[in-house]
């Protein structure tokens, strides 16, 4: 995946969130991880939006932890929705859960 693919699939927000609960080692795997998940489908209009909003609810439900992490992308794999919910994000007020969470984005 070229590094201009990466940044299409992966906003800073996101990038920088990563960053911050995950280890240095780990953020790069992470990251790509984050940029190979096909959900939300892209044919929505607010896609790049969604995406975030689904690859934040990782980040929040790892903690940080990449085993917990990959349990949590194998479940989002299957149903992305139940993530969202797990995550406390399936709101439209999912950005101001986030920031109550200490999460800086501008979303």
């Amino acid at each position: 995946m070229t590094g201009r693919t990466f940044r299409l699939r992966v906003s800073a927000d996101v990038e920088t969130e990563v960053g911050r609960r995950f280890r240095a080692e780990d953020a790069p795997r992470v990251l790509a991880e984050l940029a190979a998940l096909d959900d939300p489908p892209a044919e929505r209009p607010d896609w790049a939006r969604e995406r975030a909003r689904l690859q934040l609810a990782l980040v929040k439900l790892a903690g940080g932890d990449v085993a917990e992490f990959s349990r949590q992308l194998d479940g989002a794999r299957r149903d992305y929705r139940n993530t969202l919910c797990a995550a406390g994000l399936e709101s439209d007020d999912w950005p101001e859960v986030l920031r109550a969470a200490g999460y800086s984005g501008l979303w």
